[in-house]
């Protein structure tokens, strides 16, 4: 379906509120808003039986990073407990729970107001003019990838993947030591790792992507063909809301998640495929 279609197919089913109507400016831009929330919807889409994602190949793509020390010189009225930093790095505020090394002594800070930094412990000497190493426990996503989730994380310059940490409470990383990574997790647009870096070093990440937006009415989503109706369907729901009609609000999320449920996504294909064959992130 183009937009265009689905745009008019869900208007019909809400029946042709004038506030939604596709034909009129302001109906068309809040009517589209419905359509881009449902192909998030059905792209990000988890079965409530089976607890499994549905998951579309044209969606996975990879993502560059480089993590990178920060190096500098201590500044004046610094001591052995409050250290006073050059600068932080950009896009940082908060920089607790990261490792401040002074003298081959490693420190974890505990606050900072700014450059002005709390270490949980005093450092032998850590004057003024001292040299430093800070390093932070986390790689930033860049703001321009629009993601559902990270799937593998591999250090390229030695070739090894990630090991994805538990997703539990239970887990905590290692503060005051550095050393190389050997698991990740992700909390918001940061993967942590699960010790400070000891170098910097360069990362390749699968991820999985939300669909581009969708604006024109010759516009197709990129979701398969057979999902295009489950994208009306949900967009009935939002139509729904937006009216504050509850009752018929909550049936079109039913029918949206029973048609969601008897269509087999490519994630469910990839388990068809012969048991050798090899989805691994690394080219051997």
């Amino acid at each position: 379906m183009t937009t265009g279609e689905i745009l008019t197919q869900s208007w019909k089913l809400l029946g042709e509120p004038s506030d939604l109507n596709p034909n009129t400016t302001n109906g068309r831009i809040y009517l589209l808003q419905g359509v881009n929330e449902a192909i998030r919807a059905v792209a990000s889409y988890k079965d409530k039986v089976t607890r499994q994602f549905f998951r579309y190949n044209q969606f996975r793509d990879e993502m560059y990073l480089s993590y990178n020390q920060f190096t500098g010189t201590t500044g004046s009225g610094s001591t052995v407990n409050t250290v006073a930093l050059n600068s932080l790095p950009v896009g940082e505020t908060n920089i607790s729970g990261d490792t401040l090394s002074i003298n081959g002594e490693n420190r974890v800070i505990i606050s900072n107001t700014g450059v002005t930094c709390q270490v949980e412990e005093p450092f032998s000497n850590a004057t003024a003019s001292q040299s430093y190493t800070l390093s932070l426990r986390w790689v930033n996503i860049p703001s321009d990838i629009d993601f559902i989730e990270v799937l593998a994380v591999e250090n390229i310059d030695n070739q090894t993947q990630l090991e994805r940490a538990a997703k539990d409470d239970t887990y905590l990383s290692t503060l005051g030591e550095t050393g190389t990574p050997t698991q990740w997790y992700r909390i918001g647009r940061r993967i942590y790792f699960n010790t400070c870096p000891d170098n910097d070093f360069n990362l390749r990440a699968w991820y999985y992507r939300m669909p581009r937006p969708v604006s024109g009415d010759l516009n197709i989503p990129e979701l398969p063909s057979n999902f295009h109706f489950p994208i009306v369907v949900w967009t009935t729901y939002w139509g729904y809301m937006w009216m504050q009609e509850p009752t018929e609000a909550y049936a079109a999320q039913r029918r949206f998640e029973n048609l969601m449920r008897v269509r087999v996504s490519q994630f469910d294909v990839k388990d068809m495929m012969n048991q050798s064959y090899n989805l691994s992130i690394r080219v051997q």
